[in-house]
């Protein structure tokens, strides 16, 4: 099994210590991230590409660099079994970079926050909701931070009683 990490924030140490529990089963993974500006917590992952710089606050700048890093990710995803993306926005990197691909991973997502944009109304919300809710439905396994999140935000508000989660 061979599993490819999309990692939003390479030296969060939740991330990290997670990415090397797994290396430490012994499993082969790589890691492609981005480093963030507005606070350094610890070390990356060894064996990190780095994909770029990501700016706190700067939504339009965080699109387009991964747009920039969408053929890279591309390539690695099609060697993996399995993408195991930190957040919906690493997941909808990973699931555009394998549409088409005769190889596409199995996807894992790790959600430790829900997001100001997926609660409320408003146009923009609806639809990050229901982009949320398509992406989710593609995973194998939702890793969440939080049992509150499925049963409060999964459940009653995306109606998704059924995804598979620890």
């Amino acid at each position: 099994m061979k599993i490819l990490f999309l990692n939003s924030y390479l030296s969060f140490p939740r991330y990290t210590k997670r990415i090397n529990a797994i290396n430490n089963l012994g499993v082969k993974t790589a890691v492609l991230g981005y480093e963030r500006d507005h606070i350094q917590r610890g070390e990356n992952p060894s064996g990190t590409v780095l994909l770029g710089r990501l700016q706190h606050g700067k939504h339009l700048q965080r699109i387009l660099a991964c747009l920039n890093s969408l053929l890279i990710v591309r390539r690695e995803c099609k060697k993996f079994d399995i993408c195991y993306c930190f957040g919906l926005d690493m997941l909808l990197l990973g699931w555009l970079a394998s549409l088409g691909t005769s190889n596409t991973p199995k996807f894992v997502c790790e959600i430790g926050d829900i997001r100001p944009i997926l609660i409320g109304g408003g146009f923009l919300k609806k639809i990050a909701r229901q982009l949320d809710k398509y992406l989710t439905s593609k995973t194998k396994l939702l890793v969440v931070t939080s049992e509150a999140f499925i049963t409060e935000y999964y459940s009653k508000v995306l109606n998704q009683s059924s995804l598979p989660y620890i």
